[in-house]
């Protein structure tokens, strides 16, 4: 055995030199092989014997009539195809990041934009970029921009929370707001119902905690028009929210993706006001980010919205 020369193993080991060996191991003759790697036939001849060399084993027995793989040629044919095979994927897969078509992505969202927003785009994204790995991750609107900001979120679905410099955000959605009934009040049998019908009725509200943006929009609707239901419970989420409407408690005023959750003894109806405000469902991600899969997140999921979810 000829003894490893290990500087000219390190400069041997190259992709040129592993396609050349595969083109002469796979022609068995160094003349087709040349004409396939569109050579001269003695190059081709002198890189074989250097990468030989390198190697400190014969690779080809050769006669002037054939050229033959040794034992030691057929092991190293089938790692270097291996290896050729691994860096093709390689670079298929650097390419297709630098696109935006693979990668990791983490997402945040609030429990309310999962009853549509989510399922709806995280479909159309799945199916246009297959190789993303998403973790999705449900979140308050502040700890998701808390996340966002401290680098463990990408990008979230928030509601949104006035104006953050080291943040971007984007309008998705508007949404509208209706009344959730227990299906045994009077109420349900009306088909729109006004918002002065709230008045002195049982009444289930959003927490100020956990639920900050739902809780203002919901009594300054209610302050506005001068309503004052009889307060019965208050809870964090929409579908806390209508659990309670379910058992009897009182109305809600929730938004209306919240008519996605199918909960027994509720019935929802529009809601009629002078002034009724629109809740509103933003994207959120770092200025600095500037990963292409975030861009074709938000094109998901843009394409997504002006569909209708």
């Amino acid at each position: 055995m000829m003894p490893i020369d290990t500087k000219k193993l390190s400069m041997r080991l190259e992709t040129r030199q592993l396609r050349y060996f595969v083109a002469v191991a796979e022609e068995l003759h160094f003349g087709k092989a040349a004409v396939r790697l569109h050579m001269s036939q003695p190059p081709l001849s002198q890189q074989i014997r250097q990468l030989e060399e390198g190697l400190g084993v014969t690779l080809f027995e050769r006669t002037q009539r054939s050229v033959k793989l040794t034992y030691a040629g057929q092991v190293f044919l089938a790692q270097a195809r291996n290896a050729l095979s691994k860096l093709e994927e390689a670079v298929d897969v650097v390419r297709a990041a630098a696109r935006g078509e693979a990668g990791f992505l983490r997402c945040g969202y609030t429990a309310a934009s999962a009853y549509a927003v989510i399922p709806s785009v995280m479909h159309a994204f799945k199916q246009r970029y297959p190789l993303v790995e998403v973790a999705l991750r449900e979140s308050l609107s502040g700890d998701q921009y808390r996340d966002i900001r401290e680098g463990r979120l990408d990008i979230g679905l928030v509601r949104p929370f006035g104006a953050l410099p080291d943040l971007a955000t984007e309008k998705l959605i508007e949404e509208n707001l209706i009344v959730a009934i227990p299906s045994e009040h009077p109420l349900a049998q009306q088909r729109i119902v006004d918002i002065h019908d709230l008045q002195s009725q049982p009444f289930v509200g959003f927490s100020s905690y956990g639920s900050q943006y739902f809780h203002d929009m919901v009594e300054n609707l209610l302050g506005g028009e001068k309503v004052v239901p009889k307060l019965v419970q208050r809870a964090t989420q929409p579908h806390a929210v209508i659990a309670l409407v379910s058992a009897g408690l009182g109305l809600a005023i929730v938004p209306d993706a919240s008519a996605r959750v199918h909960m027994d003894r509720v019935v929802y109806r529009p809601l009629h006001a002078s002034r009724l405000p629109r809740p509103e469902l933003h994207l959120c991600w770092r200025r600095e980010n500037i990963s292409p899969l975030i861009s074709n997140f938000k094109a998901s999921a843009r394409e997504v919205a002006a569909q209708g979810f």
